[in-house]
């Protein structure tokens, strides 16, 4: 509903999101507020005043924002409702969004769009259920700044010692949630006191009005510099195929070099298309159509980026999400994942841990999560997509289960790595060719008495891997079998000196040392490799063409790691000393079906290396 104030290109307007507990008096903030500013039709505050008379009442500023008969009737506000709005400084569109259970839905969906956002909270009854969920909400759609409002103050007599109690729990909360507070204001929306206007009874609040601080309050911006641009649709137009979408962040001008992830194709913009504009530097939220120098077959999905600043491409990653579905959330559960104008099925694989509202808590092992659960998830999608953690256009997503919005969440932090060269299996040299010598693999298993392969030990630091490929080297050794340990800490300090321990020099170092290790079988020997190797999909394609790899998971729990930890890694990781730690702030997909499988918790080392000699039997590995 647009309550008032001459309608503005929504390009220009600064949108503000208004949240707060039901009934702490959001929609009378807002009546109020164009009220007092002047911007309230008169036709519209007659009807105002006429329905007050009517039910023997003051004048409610909420009914300005009475979209629906049915919130006439109930007398709370059940749908998203717009204003527009504007002061000498800025042009706004104010979102109204519900404050009950029931419609919070909306809420996310208005927050979403939101370049500012006002939590309001009542100085009578203070910070509540609601109030907590709505922050934890505003964090989780990568709100950072808020401007909270402490209304009603006229019902605790304008006291300003209340005033700085419910400041300090308000700051308190936020800052949990790493949310800055931009300013708080201690005002009355039901007598306009500090909203466009100073009141004496708050004299002794000496700074800003409400208005006055939302105007102060600097837009955030969207990572503007970074280009990212959906493909929504491809259209042709007699023998032009102009590709069409809107401008989430960045500038697109004609000339520029962009790459469409995750398809990884590459070309030049020859002409930007704009509906009666002559623009040719799209700005942000802009919707455009381009065509392209070389004739790409690009879909609806494709994210276009400069060279320079590509987005993530992987078909797994880890998620915060609500969930709001009255079904439970499950794992093993398949959805459907839409981000940007990306649409993929997905597969929650893990559910890490639950947030408890209240006290913001988290709370590991739990199976399921309930509607209006804040979780924090793993997702692995059929097929790669393309996203960020660091642009909110490719960072949030909703979750989808026959065609019905259950769930939504953002993409925070890339705890897994950038899988666009696994997914291209690219070779950056053309003019090569694999050589054969004319000695086989099997003439050297014949003159070893034995057959090569690959023994590729993985699990948590601490676990015990290099232990058992000490003990199962020295027992190969002694039945004259020739082997060699591929370890971590050795390979570090020669072949890949040059990596550190980021996601993707994790990767990396896995690529190298499993074709080290594919070597030294092919060569007839057995490579016994002691790696954490925490990523399923690293694992798994260096097992891939290989015809003796055997998987060991060395189990062992993270208590016990720790207790082993005599390099002191584990609590520098947990002091926030080493980033990418596995276990700690990186994650470990354990095998789902080893060849072999030991826990070094309840089995001594000579059990575990029996284990993988027996296993290296059955396999007949010995000749």
């Amino acid at each position: 509903m647009n309550g008032g104030g001459t309608k503005l290109s929504g390009d220009e307007k600064t949108k503000v999101v208004i949240v707060g507990h039901v009934d702490h008096g959001k929609s009378t903030l807002i009546g109020r507020l164009l009220y007092d500013s002047g911007s309230l039709p008169p036709e519209k505050l007659a009807k105002i005043q006429a329905k007050a008379r009517a039910q023997a009442k003051e004048v409610e500023f909420a009914y300005v924002l009475d979209a629906l008969e049915e919130e006439q009737e109930q007398n709370v506000t059940i749908d998203i409702t717009q204003v527009f709005f504007q002061t000498p400084k800025r042009e706004y569109v104010i979102i109204d969004a519900p404050g009950h259970k029931e419609f919070i839905k909306n809420m996310v969906c208005g927050a979403a769009a939101a370049d500012i956002a006002v939590l309001l909270v009542d100085a009578e009854e203070g910070v509540q259920e609601q109030t907590r969920r709505h922050s934890q909400l505003l964090q989780l759609l990568g709100i950072k700044n808020v401007l909270v409002v402490i209304n009603k103050m006229d019902l605790v007599g304008y006291d300003q010692n209340r005033f700085a109690a419910l400041s300090q729990d308000v700051r308190n909360l936020l800052e949990r949630l790493d949310i800055n507070i931009h300013d708080i204001i201690p005002a009355s929306a039901k007598t306009g006191e500090n909203v466009v206007q100073r009141s004496p009874h708050l004299s002794w609040h000496l700074t800003n009005t409400f208005i006055q601080s939302l105007d102060s309050f600097e837009k955030q911006h969207n990572t503007s510099n970074i280009l990212r641009f959906p493909i929504q649709d491809v259209y042709r137009f007699d023998s032009r195929r102009i590709l069409a979408g809107k401008v989430e962040s960045g500038i697109l001008r004609v000339g520029d070099r962009i790459t469409f992830s995750p398809s990884n194709k590459s070309t030049t913009i020859k002409t930007i298309e704009l509906w009666n504009d002559t623009n040719t530097e799209p700005f942000r939220h802009q919707s455009i159509g381009v065509t392209l120098e070389d004739p790409l077959f690009i879909e609806r999905g494709e994210v276009a980026s400069h060279q320079d600043s590509l987005p993530f491409i992987s078909n797994k990653f880890g998620a915060t999400v609500f969930w709001m579905s009255k079904n439970v959330l499950q794992k093993g559960q398949s959805l459907t994942l839409k981000l940007a104008t990306q649409d993929v099925p997905c597969t929650v694989t893990e559910i890490n841990n639950v947030i408890d509202s209240q006290t913001l808590e988290k709370y590991q092992g739990r199976e399921i999560i309930n509607q209006n659960d804040v979780a924090e998830i793993t997702l692995r999608c059929d097929r790669p997509i393309a996203f960020d953690a660091n642009v909110l256009a490719t960072s949030r997503f909703v979750l989808e289960h026959d065609f019905a919005i259950c769930g939504g969440g953002i993409i925070k932090e890339n705890t897994y790595p950038d899988r666009r060269d696994f997914f291209q299996n690219r070779v950056k040299s053309t003019n090569i060719f694999w050589q054969h010598g004319e000695i086989t693999k099997e003439h050297r298993e014949t003159l070893n008495n034995h057959k090569g392969a690959t023994i590729w030990l993985t699990g948590l630091s601490g676990a015990g891997k290099s232990t058992i490929a000490k003990e199962l080297e020295k027992k190969l050794h002694g039945m004259q079998i020739r082997s060699y340990i591929l370890d971590g800490d050795n390979i570090r300090h020669t072949l890949n000196a040059d990596l550190g321990f980021s996601a993707q020099d994790r990767v990396e170092n896995i690529r190298r040392v499993g074709h080290v290790a594919r070597l030294l079988s092919d060569a007839g020997l057995i490579a016994i490799s002691a790696f954490i190797s925490p990523y399923e999909q690293d694992r798994a394609k260096i097992r891939h063409g290989s015809d003796q790899f055997i998987e060991v998971h060395v189990d062992c729990p993270l208590q016990v790691c720790q207790e082993r930890d005599t390099k002191g890694l584990y609590k520098k990781a947990i002091a926030g000393e080493i980033s990418n730690f596995t276990g700690i702030s990186a994650p470990y997909e354990k095998p789902r079906n080893p060849d072999v499988y030991v826990n070094t918790s309840t089995m001594t080392v000579e059990e575990c290396v029996n284990s993988v000699m027996n296993y290296l039997q059955l396999k007949g590995i010995f000749l």
